[in-house]
């Protein structure tokens, strides 16, 4: 009985040692790094809005030039059951010097969104007449009303975009001034978010030493509980 409980009090401490290290690396990347990556500066972006291209047809909101559709049986953006990206991802970005710029765009679920409601948002008892989604297999994991949610860039949508060679590494959806609110709202929950991992870290550290230096005795089963 000795035995197995000193086993798992080492694993224990193992694990709170691990959970310690981890939660301390992360508030010094924090503490460093800051909370998210800063906004591209204009001489690293492509800033604009969408020139017109091929629309495709959307089960939710408007035809759209590229965007990322999902189906699931409950509302809100996780655990999807069906998830697709649809339409051309390299489109034209007109700038504010009228200079039009290809860019390659990533994938949706990475975009940065001005705003929670900014994907359109659809409740359906049948997925049969909706464009792209018709033929989701429904009938073994999904139960009525479905929940259909597009992520969509279409003509004349405000985008930031950080590129290099045409290729986007992050696409911000809406204008420069609203993200930078944003992220300056973030970040001002950087130190209080550094604080608490580095204290989750001591804690974990202090808790998983202490595991670690339980004497036998300590493990040695009381003379009542012996019978």
């Amino acid at each position: 009985m000795s035995t197995r409980a000193r086993t798992y009090t080492r694993v224990g401490a193992v694990v709170m040692i691990l959970v310690g290290l981890s939660c301390s690396a992360l508030g010094l990347d924090v503490a460093l790094n800051g909370a998210e990556p800063p906004i591209p500066p204009p001489a690293r972006s492509v800033e604009g809005t969408l020139e017109d291209g091929p629309l495709t047809q959307s089960p939710a909101g408007e035809p759209f030039l590229y965007g990322e559709v999902r189906v699931a049986d409950q509302p809100g953006p996780n655990a999807p059951h069906h998830r697709g990206n649809y339409g051309e991802p390299t489109l034209g970005v007109r700038q504010t010097s009228g200079e039009v710029v290809q860019v390659r765009f990533d994938f949706p679920e990475e975009w940065r969104v001005d705003a929670l409601d900014r994907d359109d948002v659809r409740e359906v008892m049948s997925l049969a007449r909706l464009p792209l989604v018709s033929e989701v297999d429904t009938e073994r994991r999904l139960n009525p009303p479905f929940h259909v949610r597009v992520r969509a860039l279409r003509p004349g949508d405000a985008v930031v975009v950080h590129v290099r060679d045409g290729v986007a590494l992050r696409t911000y959806l809406g204008d420069r001034a609203k993200h930078e609110e944003l992220h300056a709202r973030r970040e001002s929950m950087r130190w209080p978010m550094v604080a608490l991992l580095l204290v989750l870290g001591v804690v974990s550290l202090f808790g998983g030493a202490r595991l670690l230096r339980l004497r036998p005795e300590a493990f040695t089963p009381l003379p009542e509980e012996l019978g």
